[in-house]
């Protein structure tokens, strides 16, 4: 349980920061990220690679475009 807590806290907190992709990628090779892939299907796996599959790789950058 502990590994999986740290795991999904780290997660978060790169997630919600605006981190996606390469900051979460490090994560999956944590032992609490392969113990919920081996997870039967439930919210927490779902939640968390959703994380993963996000198409936003940064959302700290702004682009505003001027015609």
């Amino acid at each position: 349980k502990e590994e999986v807590f740290r795991t999904v806290t780290e997660m978060n907190k790169k997630y919600f920061s605006g981190y996606r992709n390469e900051a979460l990628k490090q994560l999956i090779e944590t032992k609490g990220f392969k113990i919920v892939e081996q997870l039967d299907e439930c919210f927490i796996q779902e939640y968390i690679m959703g994380m993963i599959k996000d198409q936003n790789a940064d959302n700290n950058k702004l682009h505003i475009p001027i015609n």
